[in-house]
């Protein structure tokens, strides 16, 4: 169930005008309700009471549990789980955020209906294509630029001592954890102002930007890139309080013709997606999603699950996901997924691996009439995306033999 225009009317008006801890609680707790009418709404229904929501704003234990995981790039990136009660907490703040805030154009992370298929999208078949990265992204961003905003910036132009409730449920150790749910669009919120900044040079200088969460986009058929140029674009991102990641920055090209006659054909990728001529994903990405159904099919499920499970335990597993790997049909269903997000579901390639898939689950799915029938009733209630998780989730099925 999306809120109505009149439930999103009435929450801004109420955020914004709030005077007191009470009259947010109230209008935290007006949400959970609407949104605990809604059959399809997973989270806690649990009333939020001013108590508990103190202990949170003074409490300096147990609100967050933290876990590592590895990046792409190497090192490792610290995510920040905040408890139960406050991830609760969070989700109805974004809510009220979400109400009230409307990105730029020109940003694509984290927003309904926006991804980084629409960020790349923007550069596709562009002669130059310009990559930056800003550092610790969420770390940088502190309370008291959180605080600021709230009570600065329209449409919130919120009351000081409520600002900082919300910033405070919303911030850990003095700035912006990397897991909590309002992170994302708080971030947004802060960017604001450095799109709208690098957006109006883009009109003037006739380029196109984008920015994905840290990751700004800058492309163009003209090579505008010289050191003013960069120094340009330094100097906003500066004066935004961000700092940019020099080990990720990179110009990549294309169909550049040199002075001997031939051609600078780089791979443009842009959030990990090629834009060359078209959206796409790499080639190794297509050779490894077949390696593994292919060894699934020959060699059966139990030893391409076991050679997926070292393969997490080796890059990623227990860090991210605590000891606990997932299934390997999962990890297979989401990349076929993931493959049909950018090419589009009619692609040849992306259909051929989906058939493969499903008759690889079925085949090894040994499924009762009770289940089959449990799994058609899901469908009617619930829809057939859930239905189809529930048919391929071998969690279960391997754990009890």
């Amino acid at each position: 169930m999306k809120l109505t225009e009149t439930q999103q009317q009435e929450i801004v008006l109420e955020f914004t005008s709030c005077e007191s801890i009470e009259e947010l609680v109230g209008l935290l707790n007006k949400i959970n309700n609407w949104r605990s009418k809604n059959p399809y709404w997973t989270f806690s229904k649990k009333e939020i009471t001013v108590k508990a929501l103190k202990y949170f704003l003074y409490s300096k234990k147990n609100k967050y549990s933290s876990f590592e995981i590895p990046k792409k790039t190497g090192g490792f990136r610290t995510i920040q789980k905040p408890h139960q009660y406050l991830r609760l907490v969070q989700r109805l703040l974004n809510i009220c955020l979400n109400a009230c805030f409307t990105p730029m154009p020109t940003a694509t992370g984290f927003i309904t209906g926006r991804g980084i298929v629409d960020n790349a999208k923007k550069h596709i078949n562009k002669k130059y294509v310009y990559n930056l990265d800003l550092e610790n992204f969420f770390p940088s961003i502190s309370f008291h630029r959180v605080k600021a905003v709230l009570i600065h910036v329209p449409p919130f132009k919120m009351d000081a001592s409520i600002a900082n409730i919300v910033a405070n449920l919303c911030c850990n150790e003095n700035a912006l954890p990397q897991g909590a749910p309002t992170s994302p669009t708080l971030s947004n919120l802060i960017c604001k102002r450095l799109d709208a900044k690098l957006y109006r040079l883009s009109n003037e200088m006739n380029f196109i930007f984008s920015r994905y969460a840290d990751d700004i986009t800058i492309s163009c058929n003209k090579n505008i890139f010289n050191e003013e140029f960069k120094e340009q674009i330094y100097s906003i991102i500066r004066e935004e309080g961000f700092t940019i990641n020099k080990k990720k920055e990179r110009l990549q090209r294309y169909n550049i013709k040199k002075e001997d006659g031939t051609y600078i054909r780089e791979r443009q990728e842009v959030t990990g997606i090629i834009v060359n001529e078209k959206v796409n994903v790499s080639r190794s990405y297509i050779k490894n999603l077949r390696a593994i159904l292919h060894n699934w099919e020959k060699q059966g499920y139990e030893i391409a699950s076991a050679k997926h499970q070292l393969y997490y335990t080796r890059e990623k597993g227990f860090l991210k996901y605590n000891g606990t790997i997932p299934a390997l049909e999962e990890v297979v269903h989401g990349k076929i997924e993931y493959l049909g997000m950018v090419r589009g579901k009619d692609d040849g390639t992306y259909r051929l691996m989906k058939l493969q898939f499903d008759n690889l689950c079925v085949k090894d799915r040994k499924i009762s009439k009770e289940e089959f029938l449990e799994i058609v009733e899901i469908a009617k209630t619930q829809g057939i995306k859930k239905a189809t998780g529930v048919f391929f989730d071998r969690k279960k099925i391997h754990s009890n033999g």
